[in-house]
């Protein structure tokens, strides 16, 4: 998948622009935009294709890049999200996409963090948790440079919290080869190691 031009975020830093008026902000606004009118039109093609553009502008690809757009940018994901009017649909196109990219973000500074769990932790509630449980373990076998420790963090955090839970044991133990008791006690595990690292 391709990735944002580094320079994006560092120009508008540079050129002392506001993360509002930035450029990469208009093209995820627009990118939203065009994501929740093509779900709406049933245009399937359109839409798988403007999910993947969110996750490219939100995809960081300079470990210099604004600490400020880059919460600015989940922020404006998140809201998307939260709104009434989303179309579930297209929320379960994002979930497929953006994990990896918005806990990478998240790994800045600032409130990115929160926000970034925010996200996770809404797509693991209102999408379905066994395709939420292939999507972030597999975001967890990427290999992250920068901040790594807290991309895992903030995975673990939603599988923790919202998929690895006692409501949905029920769930995983039906599912043919998998074996949800040593999955849930080895996560959790990895989970608690992980925090311990992160303090």
């Amino acid at each position: 998948m391709a990735r944002d031009e580094p320079s994006a975020a560092a120009v508008d830093v540079a050129d002392g622009d506001s993360p509002s008026s930035s450029p990469t902000l208009t093209r995820l606004r627009e990118a939203l935009a065009v994501l929740s009118e093509a779900f709406e039109s049933g245009d399937t093609a359109s839409s798988d294709a403007a999910a993947a553009a969110v996750a490219e502008i939100l995809s960081p690809s300079d470990a210099d890049a604004s600490a400020a757009l880059s919460e600015q940018m989940l922020r404006e994901v998140h809201a998307f999200l939260s709104r009434p009017s989303s179309n579930q649909m297209a929320i379960d196109a994002l979930s497929l996409e953006l994990p990896k990219p918005v806990a990478k973000l998240g790994a800045r500074m600032g409130n990115c963090r929160d926000i970034a769990r925010a996200i996770i932790e809404f797509f693991a509630s209102n999408c379905s948790p066994r395709d939420m449980l292939c999507i972030l373990c597999e975001a967890l076998d990427t290999p992250v440079a920068f901040n790594g420790s807290a991309y895992l963090v903030i995975l673990l955090d939603g599988l923790a919290s919202r998929i690895l839970t006692k409501e949905n044991y029920a769930y995983f133990s039906g599912m043919e080869g998998v074996h949800a008791r040593d999955m849930l006690h080895t996560c959790r595990l990895f989970f608690l190691l992980i925090n311990i690292i992160w303090i």
